[in-house]
């Protein structure tokens, strides 16, 4: 007949109930657990929006740069001897030139007078008939070197210049490489002079 004076410890432990602190100890710990976990998901997504940056910036500093180097062999393209055609500016941060690309004997329509320089807001500028347009942003460097034959003699005046040694260096987010580009550019039309 004991059993039917069960303690109420004894019918709480048959119940299979939490006590108090049992419930306070899953709470903290799963407070814990859910905070480390959104945390580590903030991170991730601030390194996945990094990566995307520094992607974006890669692609956009080398199509500025292909788009220069390939418009720089056109330099002096002059067929019919007339335009006068050639290298106007040629300092270590600019480089300009002119070309008789329609071959109508003047260096005077579109995209016959180009300049290349990097602007004070690090922005790489296409200048053509006094209008800039933006090629690549966070550009950190621009540098031009000109020689006059592919052993590298330093060209001393704009009929001289063969080679164009030209550097592009950009920056990236925090925590992405950034890169510099590198090329020498032949100025292949220079035969026209």
């Amino acid at each position: 007949m004991r059993r039917i004076g069960l303690t109420a410890r004894a019918a709480a432990a048959r119940r299979g109930g939490f006590t108090l602190v049992e419930l306070l100890l899953a709470m903290t710990l799963t407070g814990v657990l859910g905070i480390a976990s959104v945390r580590l998901f903030v991170v991730q997504h601030q390194a996945f929006v990094r990566q995307g940056e520094g992607i974006r910036r890669t692609q956009n500093a080398r199509a500025g740069f292909d788009l220069m180097t390939r418009e720089m062999r056109n330099a002096g393209y002059d067929p019919r001897g007339t335009a006068a055609a050639g290298v106007t500016t040629w300092s270590v941060e600019a480089f300009s030139w002119s070309a008789d690309l329609d071959a109508d004997g003047t260096a005077d329509g579109d995209g016959e007078r180009v300049e290349y320089l990097l602007a004070e807001d690090r922005t790489l500028i296409r200048r053509e008939d006094a209008v800039d347009v933006a090629v690549a942003e966070h550009v950190t460097e621009l540098r031009f070197t000109y020689y006059a034959d592919a052993v590298e003699t330093p060209a001393t005046s704009a009929d001289e210049i063969e080679l164009v040694e030209v550097r592009l260096a950009y920056d990236t987010p925090p925590g992405v490489a950034g890169a510099t580009l590198e090329t020498r550019v032949a100025l292949r039309n220079r035969a026209w002079r």
